[in-house]
């Protein structure tokens, strides 16, 4: 006679396991109610969001946070997105909290200009190995990126540093970077001498397109903005005619 007891077993495993499908399909299946979903893509466009929105399906791919007061990133309901390949959380108030926030995520697409985040160190996207695009550009209190920031981001093909506090970038921050082609490094505060020399030679040698990038005359720029390299002025900073 079989026992009551293997049944009563085999339908707690079961209840169990069913309960997790039916929690894993009714995350797929729900929208955050400050948002807008459709197929793979959840907009939580100025929505005035103080806080990371719950419930985002898991099989999420494209997640927009843009024009929002969010001030940090909570990692755990970040990573469970494990589908995610394109994050907007341009315009916040992101500061720099960021340091264990993206943990093997597979993004391609990385949008956190218009923060407040002031350093990025070697480990802040160390495990963002797939991205492609990153945009840091118009966070004003941003200045410090360490040497090794893009180290394991070998794919990384866009990089904007635009409109930062940023006044010295070791050159093999991005001369190393293999796939690069786009480097926006304009309107910056770029202290243009002897430490930055390394950099400005490798600008004016590489094939890569540097947004905004302008070359003027010697007697057309101020000093401060500039440095004279092989006889060409190279500006990083803002023009100023004198």
């Amino acid at each position: 006679m079989d026992n009551p007891r293997h049944y009563f077993l085999w339908d707690a495993r079961s209840f169990l396991l069913c309960s997790v499908v039916f929690s894993f399909l009714e995350l797929s299946l729900c929208c955050p109610k400050e948002c807008s979903c459709e197929h793979l893509l959840v907009n939580c466009t100025d929505r005035q969001l103080e806080e990371f929105p719950s419930g985002i399906p898991m099989d999420t791919r494209q997640l927009i946070l843009t024009h929002n007061n969010l001030t940090y990133l909570p990692s755990v309901d970040l990573n469970l997105l494990i589908d995610l390949v394109y994050l907007d959380c341009s315009h916040n108030i992101l500061g720099n909290s960021l340091e264990a926030t993206f943990i093997a995520m597979p993004l391609v697409y990385l949008d956190l200009s218009h923060n407040n985040i002031t350093k990025i160190t070697s480990a802040t996207f160390y495990l963002l190995t797939s991205l492609v695009v990153l945009k840091l550009s118009d966070n004003p209190n941003l200045e410090e990126i360490e040497k090794d920031a893009f180290a394991n981001n070998t794919g990384l093909r866009q990089l904007d540093l635009s409109r930062t506090a940023l006044t010295y970038l070791d050159v093999t921050t991005v001369s190393e970077l293999p796939s690069l082609r786009t480097l926006g490094l304009s309107s910056n505060p770029w202290d243009c001498y002897c430490p930055l020399k390394d950099l400005l030679k490798w600008v004016m040698e590489s094939d890569i397109y540097f947004t905004e990038l302008r070359k003027r005359e010697h007697n057309q720029i101020q000093p401060k903005s500039s440095r004279l390299v092989d006889d060409d002025i190279i500006v990083l900073g803002s023009v100023t005619s004198m």
